[in-house]
């Protein structure tokens, strides 16, 4: 029919911006439904599976934030803003050993960066400034 126009699907590359926009405004349930939308389409996408957990985390879905992370670990192991989101989500939960271990990945895994480097998903932070961040909040000493 006429003036029925059938909704286009939003190419892959939109739905970063999309997901940070919706939940930047505080539209998480949106933001979330987005990146459901977003891995139906990419299964394979570390970055939607870390985007979905934070989304989760900030929920208050803890559980759903654990599987998301450990998801995208699986598919890209050198993924250093998950370590540290896991490390954090088992410190907030009192598993202080698991904690550590994922801190210690993340850390070893930016030796392998320069001190400015901003990592992926980090909105800006530098590798020099996560090292600061997890220092401080555990119980590692740095990694030089």
């Amino acid at each position: 029919q006429p003036g029925m126009e059938v909704e286009a699907r939003e190419p892959a590359e939109a739905f970063p911006s999309r997901v940070r926009a919706l939940a930047n405004e505080g539209k998480l349930n949106e933001a979330l439904a987005c990146c459901e939308e977003w891995i139906s389409t990419d299964k394979l996408n570390a970055s939607a599976h870390y985007l979905r957990a934070m989304i989760s985390q900030e929920l208050g879905v803890l559980a759903g934030a654990r599987h998301s992370l450990q998801r995208a670990i699986y598919l890209e192991q050198d993924f250093v803003l998950a370590h540290f989101a896991m490390g954090n989500l088992a410190r907030m939960e009192g598993r202080h050993d698991e904690s550590d271990r994922h801190f210690r990945n993340a850390l070893s895994l930016m030796r392998r960066c320069e001190p400015d480097e901003i990592l992926p998903e980090a909105e800006g932070l530098n590798v020099a400034r996560l090292r600061e961040i997890i220092t401080s909040i555990s119980t590692l000493e740095p990694i030089r």
